[in-house]
């Protein structure tokens, strides 16, 4: 989280970016932030007792990653004065859903990594 807060509020004017230019990978980058936070929160929260269902686990995390990453749109174009996208915020929103859709499909299709309820 206090990487994905930095990289998102720091102004990185004057940094040599030049090379490869992908149109758009700043969304993949988004969508994957956003995935791992949802997938890392899920795993974490596994420590806790007493501890939620699953699904409950799992629609937190997609919601408050949702959230965070609305928040920091705003953020970034209200404060830091740097370019809030709406864009990037439903890149956020695809990365954290595409990140509960991983964990879905790990623990109800694999064998052996059922989740418990």
């Amino acid at each position: 989280m206090l990487f994905i807060t930095v990289s998102s509020l720091i102004r990185l004017d004057g940094l040599d970016t030049e090379g490869i230019r992908i149109p758009h990978a700043d969304k993949l980058v988004h969508a994957a932030f956003y995935g791992g936070m949802v997938v890392f929160g899920v795993c974490m929260s596994f420590q806790y007792k007493p501890s939620p269902s699953i699904k409950s686990k799992l629609w937190f995390w997609v919601i408050a990653a949702m959230g965070y990453g609305m928040i920091i749109e705003v953020l970034q174009n209200q404060v830091f004065m740097r370019d809030g996208d709406v864009f990037d915020a439903l890149a956020n929103t695809v990365g954290a859903l595409l990140g509960a859709l991983s964990l879905s499909f790990l623990f109800n299709r694999l064998p052996g990594l059922k989740w418990k309820d």
